[in-house]
C-alpha cells in the first residue's frame, strides 16, 4: 500500500490511499493534532511516521479507526463517570 502526504497550495493536506480514498484535512487541524501529541509527551507522534503507515492495508487502517473510536468512547465514559462522582 502506498500512503503519501502532499501539501496542496490551498493549504490543505491530502492523504492518497491506493484504494482511491482521498481524505482532506485542513492544515491547521493537522498541526493542532500534532501539538496535542506533543502536549501529552509524545514528541515523535506515530502520525508522522510515514514508513509505518506505508505498511498498513485498508483493513489495518479500518481496524485502527475502530480502535481509536473505541478509545474515544471509553475516555468519554470515564469523564462522564468522573463528573457524576462527588469529590
Amino acid at each position: 500500500m502506498v500512503l503519501r502526504l502532499f501539501v496542496v497550495r490551498t493549504v490543505k493536506v491530502r492523504l492518497f490511499f491506493y484504494f482511491g480514498l482521498t481524505l482532506e484535512i485542513e492544515e491547521t487541524q493537522l498541526k493542532e493534532v500534532i501539538e496535542l501529541f506533543k502536549e501529552k509527551g509524545l514528541e515523535d507522534p506515530f502520525i508522522l511516521q510515514l514508513e509505518k503507515w506505508e505498511e498498513l492495508s485498508q483493513e489495518d487502517l479500518q481496524e485502527l479507526t475502530n480502535h481509536f473510536n473505541w478509545v474515544v468512547y471509553k475516555a468519554r465514559q470515564k469523564r462522564k463517570c468522573n463528573q457524576l462522582t462527588p469529590e
